[in-house]
Protein backbone atom coordinates (compact mmCIF):
# COMPACT_ATOMS: atom_id res chain seq x y z
CA UNK A 1 0.00 0.00 0.00
CA UNK A 2 1.18 3.35 -1.07
CA UNK A 3 1.98 6.35 2.07
CA UNK A 4 -0.40 8.98 0.74
CA UNK A 5 0.06 12.24 2.86
CA UNK A 6 -2.86 14.15 4.32
CA UNK A 7 -4.45 17.01 1.95
CA UNK A 8 -5.69 20.38 3.38
CA UNK A 9 -9.56 19.14 3.12
CA UNK A 10 -8.51 16.25 4.79
CA UNK A 11 -7.01 18.18 7.80
CA UNK A 12 -9.94 20.47 7.98
CA UNK A 13 -12.08 18.29 8.18
CA UNK A 14 -10.28 16.06 10.99
CA UNK A 15 -9.76 19.59 12.83
CA UNK A 16 -13.41 20.13 12.47
CA UNK A 17 -14.20 16.84 14.32
CA UNK A 18 -12.57 17.91 17.60
CA UNK A 19 -13.87 21.19 17.57
CA UNK A 20 -10.73 23.58 16.85
CA UNK A 21 -10.14 25.71 13.90
CA UNK A 22 -6.44 25.24 13.75
CA UNK A 23 -3.69 22.86 13.81
CA UNK A 24 -1.42 25.40 16.48
CA UNK A 25 -4.51 25.45 18.89
CA UNK A 26 -3.47 22.17 19.57
CA UNK A 27 -0.46 23.56 21.68
CA UNK A 28 -1.97 26.50 22.96
CA UNK A 29 -1.50 24.55 26.74
CA UNK A 30 2.13 25.62 25.92
CA UNK A 31 3.47 28.67 27.30
CA UNK A 32 4.54 30.90 24.10
CA UNK A 33 8.24 31.24 25.08
CA UNK A 34 8.82 27.49 25.02
CA UNK A 35 7.00 27.04 21.89
CA UNK A 36 9.13 30.03 20.25
CA UNK A 37 12.43 27.87 21.88
CA UNK A 38 10.91 24.40 20.46
CA UNK A 39 11.57 25.57 16.77
CA UNK A 40 14.32 23.89 14.51
CA UNK A 41 16.11 26.33 12.18
CA UNK A 42 17.03 23.21 9.33
CA UNK A 43 18.04 23.78 5.91
CA UNK A 44 16.60 23.65 2.74
CA UNK A 45 15.96 20.36 1.36
CA UNK A 46 18.49 18.27 -0.60
CA UNK A 47 18.73 16.14 -3.77
CA UNK A 48 19.04 12.23 -3.41
CA UNK A 49 23.07 13.06 -5.07
CA UNK A 50 23.75 15.90 -3.16
CA UNK A 51 22.33 13.52 0.65
CA UNK A 52 24.89 10.96 -0.43
CA UNK A 53 27.83 13.09 -0.78
CA UNK A 54 26.96 14.65 2.70
CA UNK A 55 26.80 11.56 4.35
CA UNK A 56 30.01 10.50 2.15
CA UNK A 57 31.75 13.02 3.62
CA UNK A 58 30.63 12.37 7.24
CA UNK A 59 31.89 8.83 7.20
CA UNK A 60 35.12 9.79 5.82
CA UNK A 61 36.40 11.14 9.29
CA UNK A 62 35.18 7.15 10.63
CA UNK A 63 37.88 4.81 10.83
CA UNK A 64 36.49 1.81 8.23
CA UNK A 65 37.59 -1.94 8.05
CA UNK A 66 39.24 -0.78 4.46
CA UNK A 67 41.60 1.84 6.25
CA UNK A 68 43.21 0.08 9.21
CA UNK A 69 44.95 -3.01 9.84
CA UNK A 70 43.11 -5.91 11.78
CA UNK A 71 45.34 -7.93 14.02
CA UNK A 72 45.57 -11.55 14.34
CA UNK A 73 43.87 -12.66 17.33
CA UNK A 74 40.76 -10.63 17.65
CA UNK A 75 38.11 -12.70 16.30
CA UNK A 76 36.10 -10.39 13.89
CA UNK A 77 37.92 -9.48 10.60
CA UNK A 78 37.61 -8.15 7.13
CA UNK A 79 37.74 -10.37 4.33
CA UNK A 80 36.28 -9.94 0.87
CA UNK A 81 32.74 -11.63 0.28
CA UNK A 82 32.25 -12.43 -3.71
CA UNK A 83 28.70 -11.53 -4.45
CA UNK A 84 28.04 -14.80 -5.47
CA UNK A 85 28.05 -16.00 -2.36
CA UNK A 86 24.87 -14.12 -1.19
CA UNK A 87 23.73 -15.51 -4.88
CA UNK A 88 24.73 -19.26 -4.22
CA UNK A 89 23.25 -19.60 -0.84
CA UNK A 90 19.95 -17.61 -0.93
CA UNK A 91 18.66 -20.42 -4.37
CA UNK A 92 16.26 -22.45 -3.29
CA UNK A 93 18.59 -25.72 -3.47
CA UNK A 94 20.01 -24.63 0.14
CA UNK A 95 17.82 -22.17 1.92
CA UNK A 96 14.37 -23.45 2.64
CA UNK A 97 11.01 -22.58 4.60
CA UNK A 98 11.92 -25.66 6.38
CA UNK A 99 13.83 -27.05 9.37
CA UNK A 100 16.37 -29.93 8.87
CA UNK A 101 14.48 -32.34 11.59
CA UNK A 102 12.30 -32.74 7.76
CA UNK A 103 15.07 -34.17 5.60
CA UNK A 104 11.88 -34.54 2.86
CA UNK A 105 12.00 -31.34 2.07
CA UNK A 106 15.27 -29.85 3.17
CA UNK A 107 17.92 -31.94 1.40
CA UNK A 108 19.71 -28.47 0.62
CA UNK A 109 20.18 -27.51 4.02
CA UNK A 110 21.39 -30.35 4.77
CA UNK A 111 23.84 -31.00 2.50
CA UNK A 112 24.94 -27.24 2.92
CA UNK A 113 25.42 -28.41 6.70
CA UNK A 114 27.24 -31.65 5.74
CA UNK A 115 29.67 -29.79 3.72
CA UNK A 116 30.60 -27.66 6.38
CA UNK A 117 31.32 -29.76 8.79
CA UNK A 118 33.19 -31.78 6.08
CA UNK A 119 35.28 -27.98 5.55
CA UNK A 120 35.90 -27.99 9.74
CA UNK A 121 37.37 -31.41 9.93
CA UNK A 122 39.34 -30.68 7.11
CA UNK A 123 40.60 -27.13 8.69
CA UNK A 124 41.05 -28.52 12.58
CA UNK A 125 42.28 -31.76 11.46
CA UNK A 126 39.51 -33.62 13.47
CA UNK A 127 37.62 -35.93 13.11
CA UNK A 128 34.27 -34.73 13.75
CA UNK A 129 32.18 -31.55 13.41
CA UNK A 130 29.04 -30.44 13.89
CA UNK A 131 26.43 -27.93 12.14
CA UNK A 132 27.66 -24.89 14.21
CA UNK A 133 27.29 -22.77 17.52
CA UNK A 134 26.07 -19.47 18.44
CA UNK A 135 30.16 -18.21 18.21
CA UNK A 136 33.25 -18.36 19.36
CA UNK A 137 32.95 -17.44 22.90
CA UNK A 138 30.14 -19.67 23.71
CA UNK A 139 31.66 -22.43 21.72
CA UNK A 140 35.14 -22.19 24.30
CA UNK A 141 32.13 -22.78 26.98
CA UNK A 142 30.71 -25.52 25.49
CA UNK A 143 34.02 -27.16 25.15
CA UNK A 144 34.73 -27.18 28.35
CA UNK A 145 31.24 -28.44 29.48
CA UNK A 146 31.52 -31.35 27.13
CA UNK A 147 35.23 -31.82 28.80
CA UNK A 148 33.18 -31.90 32.26
CA UNK A 149 30.98 -34.66 30.43
CA UNK A 150 33.55 -36.77 29.79
CA UNK A 151 36.08 -36.71 32.25
CA UNK A 152 35.58 -38.46 35.45
CA UNK A 153 34.10 -36.57 38.67
CA UNK A 154 37.60 -36.61 39.93
CA UNK A 155 38.90 -34.45 37.33
CA UNK A 156 36.86 -30.76 37.61
CA UNK A 157 39.88 -28.25 37.19
CA UNK A 158 40.15 -26.18 34.08
CA UNK A 159 43.73 -24.09 33.12
CA UNK A 160 42.98 -21.53 31.06
CA UNK A 161 45.53 -19.44 28.98
CA UNK A 162 45.26 -15.38 29.88
CA UNK A 163 46.69 -15.16 26.29
CA UNK A 164 43.10 -16.47 25.36
CA UNK A 165 40.63 -13.58 23.95
CA UNK A 166 39.37 -11.63 27.15
CA UNK A 167 35.85 -12.05 25.54
CA UNK A 168 36.27 -15.77 25.73
CA UNK A 169 37.84 -15.80 29.47
CA UNK A 170 34.77 -13.92 30.60
CA UNK A 171 32.01 -16.39 29.05
CA UNK A 172 34.22 -20.08 30.09
CA UNK A 173 34.28 -17.47 34.06
CA UNK A 174 30.40 -17.20 33.49
CA UNK A 175 29.50 -20.81 32.48
CA UNK A 176 31.30 -21.90 35.50
CA UNK A 177 30.42 -19.88 38.18
CA UNK A 178 27.51 -21.89 39.63
CA UNK A 179 29.02 -25.01 39.46
CA UNK A 180 30.47 -25.69 42.68
CA UNK A 181 32.30 -28.84 41.59
CA UNK A 182 34.17 -26.59 39.49
CA UNK A 183 37.86 -24.72 39.36
CA UNK A 184 38.69 -22.20 36.99
CA UNK A 185 42.82 -21.43 37.25
CA UNK A 186 44.68 -18.51 34.87
CA UNK A 187 47.97 -19.27 33.55
CA UNK A 188 50.13 -16.34 32.91
CA UNK A 189 51.50 -15.53 29.60
CA UNK A 190 55.24 -14.80 29.18
CA UNK A 191 57.16 -11.52 27.72
CA UNK A 192 56.41 -12.80 23.78
CA UNK A 193 52.59 -13.01 24.54
CA UNK A 194 52.51 -16.95 24.51
CA UNK A 195 51.65 -19.31 27.01
CA UNK A 196 54.05 -19.81 29.90
CA UNK A 197 54.69 -23.52 29.37
CA UNK A 198 56.48 -23.74 32.59
CA UNK A 199 53.61 -22.92 34.72
CA UNK A 200 51.46 -24.98 32.53
CA UNK A 201 53.52 -27.82 32.78
CA UNK A 202 53.76 -27.14 37.18
CA UNK A 203 49.67 -26.67 37.40
CA UNK A 204 48.28 -29.69 35.37
CA UNK A 205 48.65 -32.98 37.46
CA UNK A 206 46.06 -35.20 38.10
CA UNK A 207 42.80 -33.17 39.13
CA UNK A 208 43.08 -31.08 35.73
CA UNK A 209 39.90 -31.79 33.74
CA UNK A 210 41.73 -29.50 30.11
CA UNK A 211 43.97 -27.04 29.20
CA UNK A 212 42.41 -24.22 27.26
CA UNK A 213 45.02 -22.10 24.88
CA UNK A 214 44.24 -20.00 21.65
CA UNK A 215 45.73 -21.28 18.23
CA UNK A 216 46.77 -18.21 17.51
CA UNK A 217 46.23 -16.55 20.21
CA UNK A 218 45.18 -13.08 21.26
CA UNK A 219 48.37 -11.71 20.64
CA UNK A 220 48.34 -13.35 17.27
CA UNK A 221 51.26 -15.17 18.59
CA UNK A 222 51.07 -19.33 17.42
CA UNK A 223 51.13 -21.61 20.46
CA UNK A 224 53.93 -24.06 20.66
CA UNK A 225 51.34 -27.46 21.12
CA UNK A 226 53.98 -29.77 21.32
CA UNK A 227 54.98 -29.53 25.09
CA UNK A 228 51.10 -28.45 26.05
CA UNK A 229 50.03 -31.88 24.50
CA UNK A 230 52.34 -33.81 26.30
CA UNK A 231 51.84 -32.07 29.64
CA UNK A 232 48.58 -33.18 29.35
CA UNK A 233 48.35 -36.69 28.04
CA UNK A 234 51.08 -37.12 30.88
CA UNK A 235 48.05 -36.22 33.51
CA UNK A 236 45.13 -37.49 31.71
CA UNK A 237 43.45 -33.61 30.61
CA UNK A 238 42.65 -32.67 27.53
CA UNK A 239 43.79 -29.94 25.16
CA UNK A 240 41.63 -27.29 24.17
CA UNK A 241 42.36 -25.07 21.31
CA UNK A 242 40.33 -22.08 20.27
CA UNK A 243 41.14 -20.22 16.46
CA UNK A 244 39.77 -16.96 16.76
CA UNK A 245 40.58 -17.15 12.95
CA UNK A 246 39.74 -20.27 11.50
CA UNK A 247 41.28 -18.99 7.83
CA UNK A 248 44.97 -18.95 9.50
CA UNK A 249 44.11 -22.81 9.61
CA UNK A 250 44.85 -22.76 6.07
CA UNK A 251 48.18 -22.18 6.49
CA UNK A 252 49.50 -23.46 10.25
CA UNK A 253 49.41 -27.33 11.93
CA UNK A 254 45.89 -27.99 12.31
CA UNK A 255 45.19 -28.89 16.01
CA UNK A 256 43.59 -32.64 15.37
CA UNK A 257 47.70 -33.16 14.11
CA UNK A 258 48.93 -31.95 17.33
CA UNK A 259 46.42 -34.06 19.30
CA UNK A 260 44.39 -31.83 19.95
CA UNK A 261 40.87 -33.41 22.24
CA UNK A 262 38.65 -30.56 20.77
CA UNK A 263 39.15 -27.80 18.49
CA UNK A 264 36.71 -24.97 18.32
CA UNK A 265 36.65 -21.01 17.42
CA UNK A 266 34.97 -17.89 15.45
CA UNK A 267 33.89 -18.82 12.21
CA UNK A 268 33.32 -14.86 10.76
CA UNK A 269 35.58 -14.97 8.54
CA UNK A 270 34.60 -17.65 6.40
CA UNK A 271 31.92 -15.58 4.80
CA UNK A 272 30.34 -13.79 7.53
CA UNK A 273 30.43 -9.74 7.08
CA UNK A 274 31.61 -8.07 10.14
CA UNK A 275 28.06 -6.54 11.11
CA UNK A 276 29.46 -3.87 13.73
CA UNK A 277 31.30 -6.76 15.74
CA UNK A 278 28.57 -9.46 15.20
CA UNK A 279 27.10 -11.79 15.71
CA UNK A 280 29.04 -14.52 13.93
CA UNK A 281 28.73 -18.30 14.28
CA UNK A 282 30.97 -20.46 16.60
CA UNK A 283 32.73 -23.72 14.89
CA UNK A 284 33.31 -26.80 16.45
CA UNK A 285 35.28 -30.16 16.65
CA UNK A 286 36.81 -33.24 18.39
CA UNK A 287 38.07 -36.88 17.89
CA UNK A 288 35.38 -39.00 17.10
CA UNK A 289 35.41 -41.18 19.93
CA UNK A 290 33.60 -38.18 22.57
CA UNK A 291 30.76 -37.87 19.44
CA UNK A 292 28.51 -38.83 21.91
CA UNK A 293 29.25 -35.65 24.40
CA UNK A 294 29.52 -33.14 21.20
CA UNK A 295 27.11 -31.10 21.81
CA UNK A 296 24.73 -29.53 18.98
CA UNK A 297 23.44 -31.52 16.22
CA UNK A 298 25.01 -33.61 13.77
CA UNK A 299 24.64 -33.81 9.87
CA UNK A 300 25.31 -37.51 8.49
CA UNK A 301 24.90 -39.46 5.25
CA UNK A 302 22.99 -41.96 4.45
CA UNK A 303 21.56 -43.92 1.10
CA UNK A 304 18.27 -44.45 0.35
CA UNK A 305 16.89 -48.42 -0.53
CA UNK A 306 17.55 -47.49 -4.57
CA UNK A 307 21.23 -46.29 -3.39
CA UNK A 308 20.73 -42.53 -3.91
CA UNK A 309 22.90 -40.30 -1.45
CA UNK A 310 21.17 -38.52 1.48
CA UNK A 311 21.28 -36.69 4.38
CA UNK A 312 19.81 -37.08 8.24
CA UNK A 313 20.16 -34.76 11.34
CA UNK A 314 21.54 -38.07 13.79
CA UNK A 315 23.23 -38.64 17.15
CA UNK A 316 20.85 -36.00 18.89
CA UNK A 317 22.60 -35.02 22.21
CA UNK A 318 21.26 -37.30 24.83
CA UNK A 319 19.59 -34.13 26.73
CA UNK A 320 17.30 -33.35 24.69
CA UNK A 321 16.42 -36.53 23.90
CA UNK A 322 15.89 -37.27 27.62
CA UNK A 323 13.83 -33.68 27.82
CA UNK A 324 11.54 -34.94 24.66
CA UNK A 325 10.89 -38.31 26.57
CA UNK A 326 10.05 -36.06 29.89
CA UNK A 327 8.06 -34.03 28.19
CA UNK A 328 5.91 -36.10 25.96
CA UNK A 329 3.30 -39.12 26.77
CA UNK A 330 4.78 -42.13 26.07
CA UNK A 331 2.48 -43.01 23.60
CA UNK A 332 2.43 -40.49 21.22
CA UNK A 333 5.69 -41.26 19.28
CA UNK A 334 3.27 -44.93 17.89
CA UNK A 335 0.45 -42.89 17.35
CA UNK A 336 2.37 -40.36 15.41
CA UNK A 337 3.73 -43.11 13.47
CA UNK A 338 0.88 -44.84 12.61
CA UNK A 339 -1.00 -41.11 11.09
CA UNK A 340 1.81 -40.92 8.95
CA UNK A 341 1.61 -44.09 7.57
CA UNK A 342 -1.39 -43.56 6.70
CA UNK A 343 -0.35 -40.03 4.68
CA UNK A 344 2.79 -40.24 4.05
CA UNK A 345 3.68 -39.71 -0.13
CA UNK A 346 7.40 -39.29 0.08
CA UNK A 347 9.93 -41.10 -1.85
CA UNK A 348 11.67 -44.09 -0.52
CA UNK A 349 14.64 -43.26 1.13
CA UNK A 350 12.55 -39.79 2.39
CA UNK A 351 10.15 -42.13 4.30
CA UNK A 352 12.90 -44.39 5.36
CA UNK A 353 14.39 -41.05 7.09
CA UNK A 354 10.74 -40.19 8.18
CA UNK A 355 10.37 -43.69 9.54
CA UNK A 356 14.20 -43.82 11.35
CA UNK A 357 13.99 -41.63 13.87
CA UNK A 358 10.44 -42.61 14.77
CA UNK A 359 11.76 -46.16 15.09
CA UNK A 360 14.31 -45.14 16.89
CA UNK A 361 11.93 -43.32 19.76
CA UNK A 362 9.99 -46.17 19.43
CA UNK A 363 13.03 -48.70 20.64
CA UNK A 364 13.65 -46.21 23.26
CA UNK A 365 10.40 -46.54 24.53
CA UNK A 366 10.02 -50.60 24.45
CA UNK A 367 13.54 -50.48 26.52
CA UNK A 368 11.50 -47.70 28.83
CA UNK A 369 8.58 -50.36 28.77
CA UNK A 370 11.15 -53.77 29.75
CA UNK A 371 12.69 -51.76 32.65
CA UNK A 372 9.71 -50.33 34.08
CA UNK A 373 8.03 -54.30 33.72
CA UNK A 374 11.15 -55.80 35.70
CA UNK A 375 10.84 -52.56 38.28
CA UNK A 376 8.09 -53.78 41.06
CA UNK A 377 8.14 -50.75 42.54
CA UNK A 378 6.39 -49.13 39.28
CA UNK A 379 3.60 -51.87 39.59
CA UNK A 380 3.11 -51.24 42.63
CA UNK A 381 3.07 -47.34 43.17
CA UNK A 382 1.49 -46.48 39.65
CA UNK A 383 -0.23 -49.28 38.12
CA UNK A 384 -1.77 -46.99 35.46
CA UNK A 385 1.63 -45.52 33.93
CA UNK A 386 2.65 -49.50 34.03
CA UNK A 387 -0.11 -50.41 32.02
CA UNK A 388 0.26 -47.98 29.71
CA UNK A 389 3.96 -48.14 29.28
CA UNK A 390 3.38 -52.04 28.73
CA UNK A 391 0.48 -51.30 25.99
CA UNK A 392 2.74 -48.85 23.91
CA UNK A 393 6.09 -51.81 24.14
CA UNK A 394 2.70 -54.15 22.84
CA UNK A 395 1.95 -51.80 20.08
CA UNK A 396 5.46 -50.82 19.26
CA UNK A 397 6.40 -54.62 19.00
CA UNK A 398 3.23 -55.35 16.22
CA UNK A 399 3.81 -52.07 14.54
CA UNK A 400 7.64 -52.97 13.57
CA UNK A 401 7.84 -56.54 14.02
CA UNK A 402 4.38 -58.17 12.45
CA UNK A 403 3.28 -54.91 10.36
CA UNK A 404 5.35 -56.20 7.69
CA UNK A 405 7.51 -59.15 6.47
CA UNK A 406 10.83 -59.24 7.73
CA UNK A 407 12.42 -58.56 3.73
CA UNK A 408 10.13 -55.59 3.80
CA UNK A 409 11.29 -54.47 6.92
CA UNK A 410 15.04 -54.64 5.33
CA UNK A 411 13.97 -52.37 2.33
CA UNK A 412 11.96 -49.68 4.27
CA UNK A 413 14.72 -49.15 6.90
CA UNK A 414 18.16 -48.56 5.15
CA UNK A 415 19.18 -48.14 8.51
CA UNK A 416 18.35 -51.99 10.27
CA UNK A 417 20.06 -51.32 13.27
CA UNK A 418 18.73 -47.68 13.33
CA UNK A 419 21.88 -45.96 12.51
CA UNK A 420 22.56 -44.74 8.86
CA UNK A 421 24.19 -46.40 6.61
CA UNK A 422 27.97 -44.83 6.39
CA UNK A 423 27.14 -42.44 8.50
CA UNK A 424 29.94 -39.43 8.69
CA UNK A 425 30.58 -35.82 9.89
CA UNK A 426 33.11 -35.53 7.96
Amino acid sequence: MRYTPHTPSDQEQMLRTIGIDSIEELYQHIPETLRNRAKINLPGGLTELAVRRRLAALASSNATASDWSFFLGGGIYYHFIPSAVDAVISRSEFATSYTPYQPEVSQGTLQALFEYQTLICQLTGMEISNAGVYDGASAAAEAVLMSRRIQPASRRRVLMSRALHPHYRAVIATYLRNLADMQLDEITFDASGATDVGELTRKVDKQSMCVIVGYPNFFGVIEDLAPIQAACAGNGAQLITVTPEPVALGLLKPPGAWGADIAVGEGQSLGVPMTLGGPGFGFFASQKRFVRSLPGRLVGETVDTEGRRGFVLTLAPASSISAARRRRPISVPVKRYVRWRRRCTCRSWERAACVGSQRSMCRALTMRGIVLLADPISKLVSPVLFLTNLFCVRETWKIFYNAAPRRELSQEFPWGSGTPNSTTAC
